[in-house]
């Protein structure tokens, strides 16, 4: 069949595209949709990603409004786009096509940058991103910048101002049978710690002992040896109101007697701002 000139349309309500066994378009009430062959359900319609107001836009552009970041990179030294395909990647620091700030997706073969729009968001996990634009752990950023590269901006559960206010936050550390232990978080200065808690799962023998205390500038005790019992399974808690003035640091354990057994773990409740 030859090509038709100047073909305006039809009257008729469904048009029929390879047959019965291809797709239509369908005039449902001044609907338009896009059916099966034989009308009998809706069809898939793929499309490339909007990037007007009033474009149609994919579903993978709708998944990407709110992201969980698996990493970050330098731009001089994007991770291998075929071992992480499907990842998202946040580039901290510019280099060669990466643009710091700006999210990026491994397609299988390559990064493929993710535009964000204003009030997209991202995700971190537990590990931080450091370089010339940095993410703190286990936060909600929002971009708000209306064009351009985006302008990350932590909400909620934010590192500063109001945000922290009467907020919780919990250290945890693994202990075995080594003489010291550290958390690889740091407690800030004027941090005040409300609540430790010993939890020994495994006895410890050759009469160990332990202490918790905040390792900065002058170590402050958070837990006594004289305030748990390593040699006995249980949970030894000690509530307090402990303000570490401008000697925060990391929580260090340190655990005496050379034992050869026992393990636990060790909870440090802090708060960086109270409520009035």
């Amino acid at each position: 069949m030859g090509v038709m000139k100047n073909f305006l349309g039809t009257m008729s309500a469904l048009f029929k595209i390879g047959g019965h066994s291809g797709v239509a378009m369908k005039n449902n009430a001044g609907v338009l949709q896009v059916r099966s062959g034989d009308d009998s359900a809706l069809a898939r319609t793929q499309v490339a990603a909007g990037t007007a107001a009033d474009d149609a836009v994919t579903l993978l552009q709708l998944q990407q409004r709110l992201l969980v970041i698996d990493g970050g990179f330098d731009g001089a030294s994007p991770p291998d786009a075929a071992s992480n395909s499907g990842k998202y990647y946040f580039c901290h620091t510019a280099g060669g096509a990466y643009t710091a700030g700006r999210v990026y997706r491994s397609d299988g073969s390559a990064w493929g940058a993710v535009d964000a729009g204003k009030g997209w968001g991202i995700v971190t996990g537990a590990s931080a991103i450091s370089g010339t634009v940095s993410l703190a752990t286990n936060r909600l950023y929002v971009n708000e910048a209306t064009a351009g590269s985006p302008t990350w901006t932590v909400k909620g559960d934010g590192s500063g101002g109001a945000s922290t206010e009467g907020k919780i936050n919990v250290v945890e550390i693994a202990l075995g049978t080594s003489a010291s232990a550290s958390s690889t978080t740091s407690i800030p200065d004027n941090t005040i710690v409300t609540n430790v808690v010993l939890q020994v799962a495994t006895a410890y023998d050759n009469s160990a002992t332990i202490k918790a205390e905040v390792n900065g500038g002058s170590p402050v005790e958070i837990l006594g040896t004289g305030e748990n019992d390593p040699a006995t399974i249980g949970d030894y808690g000690k509530e307090q109101r402990q303000d570490v003035g401008a000697n925060g640091g990391v929580v260090l354990a340190t655990i005496t007697g050379s034992p050869s057994v026992g393990a636990g773990i060790l909870f440090v409740e802090y708060v960086e701002t109270t409520l009035s």
